[in-house]
């Protein structure tokens, strides 16, 4: 399945969090770690403008910060992972069944 086209001028969370979900499914192992994850945004997107400014702490681009969020904001009640979608394995994520079928509902 190829990753879908994102059509805006700023990258948001939700479309990460589906494009990861999308990753860790296309992989026989239904995983993907974050530094991969991270690597394979940073390449896709190569982002610019307000998406690669360091963050206020000045460590990292904005865009790296969203994706690390995926994780770090995994007990939020509308992330992939509180609506079953995928589980943190401590080094990345792993898609469910749930995530599976919720993918077959996202329009490409």
């Amino acid at each position: 399945m190829p990753p879908r086209k994102i059509h805006r001028h700023r990258i948001q969370q939700g479309d990460i969090a589906v494009l990861a979900l999308e990753l860790a499914a296309a992989r026989s192992s239904g995983e993907i770690s974050t530094t991969d994850l991270k690597n394979y945004m940073m390449d896709k997107f190569k982002p610019t403008k307000g998406d690669a400014i360091p963050t206020a702490k000045g460590v990292v681009p904005l865009f790296d910060q969203i994706v690390g969020n995926l994780v770090s904001n995994r007990s939020m009640p509308t992330s992939m992972f509180k609506l079953g979608y995928a589980v943190y394995t401590g080094t990345g994520i792993k898609i469910t069944q749930d995530g599976r079928d919720f993918l077959a509902t996202v329009p490409r």
